[in-house]
């Protein structure tokens, strides 16, 4: 073989390696690029349009004990809200904001929380006598699960519910928020959710789970104390605590995993003076001001997570008109089903109450908690879409 003939098949040979290591960076490069931009979404909220609906009450005042109902037999979704005045749980149609129909609840004196399994099977929580009522769609009670026993062991516990802190029944079991009757110290190192076991139509057994995390037991009180929970589809509980940037995964009664779900717009958590804790101007002054995470949601709908962070603000507003609680701005911290930090919306003060409620046409956010109109009153919400683009 002569030089010549060396020399071109060289050039041949380095021809082929370069368009092999060419091919090898464009799919290294590509793999790359899709790696990092496939969770790196932008997303936005676009209004679809208002809802307002008119109570059925002439009350100045709304409780915290409301939800969203979708009935899979009609396709029709529903503002289900617990009327104390009437003693009624109304639903009313996110399609026209019009009332729907009731459910009275004779039983018991009042509704503490109440969970909605289809219209023939809504479970309510009295807190009074630690009893969950199984009711049928004529209020008619069918069942009865007493669960004082689990609460006066040792240490009395009292329940409630919130829109944050739900009564939930999942998979044969109730999820119920809790809080020892202890002054604020002891408090904190007593577990904040009881689970109760149902087998056979009886109660099994009971478990306390959720605690406050290390920060909250170091001797500082920081004013807030009513963490956040949520439920994921393999039943994990997910845990939002005010004044933490970690939020905690709990299985049953075991703690798991903490992970870092940080916002951007919180930073330093001040303390609470504890000489002040029994005077009421300071503590309402207290939470106006101060920064915290709020509800922590799962969206079965988008297969995403939502963190609420309440952001700072002063006492006054730019026109030196006193600030109210709510009135702050806040955000909405969006995370993937792993918990991975995806973006984090911004909601501008005085606009819309620092809670959502997730519904299968969007996230849905009140205006506020009622709005009068002669002897009218209504609830005003704003339904949006959650955008997101790769």
């Amino acid at each position: 073989m002569t030089q010549i003939h060396r020399q071109i098949i060289l050039n041949i040979i380095k021809k082929m390696c370069y368009r092999i290591i060419k091919h090898i960076i464009a799919i290294v490069s590509a793999l790359f690029l899709f790696s990092c931009t496939k969770d790196a979404k932008e997303f936005s909220l676009r209004l679809i349009n208002d809802i307002n609906i008119r109570a059925r009450d002439s009350t100045d005042w709304v409780q915290f004990y409301c939800n969203i109902y979708y009935d899979n037999k009609t396709n029709k979704e529903y503002f289900v809200w617990n009327n104390d005045l009437l003693k009624t749980l109304d639903f009313y149609s996110l399609d026209d904001g019009m009332f729907a129909f009731s459910y009275r609840i004779n039983i018991f004196q009042r509704i503490d929380g109440f969970f909605i399994n289809n219209f023939d099977s809504i479970f309510i929580l009295n807190k009074k006598n630690n009893e969950i009522g199984l009711f049928n769609r004529m209020g008619k009670l069918t069942r009865m699960f007493n669960f004082n026993s689990f609460m006066s062991n040792k240490v009395a516990y009292s329940c409630w519910s919130t829109i944050e802190a739900p009564f939930i029944f999942r998979l044969n079991k109730f999820y119920i928020n809790i809080g020892a009757n202890l002054e604020v110290e002891k408090f904190l190192k007593h577990p904040k959710l009881l689970i109760i076991n149902i087998e056979n139509n009886e109660i099994k057994s009971c478990n306390k789970s959720v605690f406050f995390p290390i920060n909250y037991l170091q001797n500082i009180d920081y004013g807030f104390y009513s963490p956040s929970y949520a439920l994921s589809p393999n039943g994990l509980i997910i845990c939002s605590f005010e004044v933490c940037h970690f939020i905690c995964i709990y299985k049953n009664d075991k703690l798991i995993k903490t992970l870092a779900v940080k916002s951007k717009y919180l930073n330093k958590f001040e303390e609470s003076d504890k000489s002040q804790s029994s005077n009421l101007n300071y503590n309402i002054q207290f939470q106006i001001k101060n920064p915290r995470y709020g509800g922590i949601y799962y969206d079965r709908y988008n297969n995403l997570y939502y963190r609420i962070a309440n952001h700072k603000q002063n006492l006054k507003d730019e026109n030196n008109l006193p600030n109210d609680v709510g009135d702050n701005p806040w955000s909405i911290i969006i995370m993937n089903d792993n918990f991975k930090l995806l973006n984090e919306l911004f909601i501008p003060k005085q606009k819309y109450y620092s809670y959502i409620f997730i519904t299968k046409k969007g996230i849905l956010l009140l205006k506020n908690r009622k709005t009068h109109q002669g002897n009218r009153y209504y609830f005003c919400f704003s339904l949006f879409k959650l955008k997101h683009e790769i």
